[in-house]
C-alpha cells in the first residue's frame, strides 16, 4: 500500500529532529491538551451543558467507541512502520491500526466544542488536523486510518441525533439565582 501524504510526514520527520519532536508532541502530547481544553470549556460554558447536548454527545461517544472496535476487527491495516519496516519515531503498538483511536479522540472534542462553545470549535478542528499529522508522521498510522475515524465519529453524531430526548432535557442544566429570582 503507497500512502504519499504519510511517507512525505514520516520523511521529513525522521530526517529532522525538530520536525520529529513536533511530530512526537502533535502525536500524542497535544490530544491531553485538547482534552484540557474542552475540559475549561465545559467548566466555563457550563450554562450551556444541557441534558440534551451531554447526552448526545455521550452517545455519539459510546457509538463511535463501539463502531471503531467493530471496524478493527474488520478492517486489517498494518502500521506503517511495520509494513515497510522502519522504526516508528514514537513508541507505537503493533495491533491493527484502523481507525486510529488518538484522531478518533480527537474528533470528539471537535463535536464537544461544537456543542458547548461553538467559536472554539475552529480551534479544536485544527488540533485535530495537528493530531491526525503527527500519527502519521510517526509512523503510527496510514491516512485512511486517521480519516476513518474521522468519519466514524462523524457517523456516530449523525446517528446519536436520530433518538428523540424529552423537551426538558434542552433547558439549562441548572438554575441560577437570576433566573430563580425572575
Amino acid at each position: 500500500m503507497s500512502d504519499a501524504p504519510q511517507m512525505f510526514l514520516f520523511t521529513h520527520a525522521a530526517a529532522d529532529p525538530g520536525l520529529k519532536a513536533l511530530a512526537t508532541f502533535c502525536a500524542s502530547g497535544l490530544l491531553f491538551l485538547m482534552l484540557s481544553g474542552l475540559l475549561a470549556l465545559c467548566i466555563t460554558h457550563r450554562h450551556r451543558l444541557t441534558r440534551a447536548r451531554v447526552t448526545r454527545l455521550l452517545l455519539t461517544a459510546l457509538l463511535a467507541l463501539a463502531a471503531a472496535r467493530i471496524l478493527n476487527g474488520l478492517v486489517l491495516s498494518e502500521r506503517p512502520y511495520l509494513l515497510h519496516g522502519y522504526d516508528p519515531l514514537m513508541q507505537v503498538s503493533a495491533n491493527n491500526g484502523f481507525p486510529s483511536d488518538h484522531a478518533l479522540a480527537a474528533m470528539m472534542t471537535v463535536l464537544g466544542a461544537l456543542m458547548i462553545a461553538p467559536r472554539w470549535t475552529g480551534a479544536f478542528l485544527v488540533g485535530t488536523l495537528l493530531v491526525m499529522c503527527g500519527r502519521l508522521a510517526v509512523g503510527a498510522h496510514h491516512s485512511l486510518d486517521v480519516l476513518g475515524s474521522v468519519g466514524t465519529v462523524l457517523i456516530a453524531a449523525v446517528v446519536a441525533s436520530v433518538p428523540p430526548l424529552p423537551e426538558s432535557w434542552r433547558g439549562p442544566r441548572v438554575r441560577t439565582a437570576k433566573r430563580a429570582a425572575a
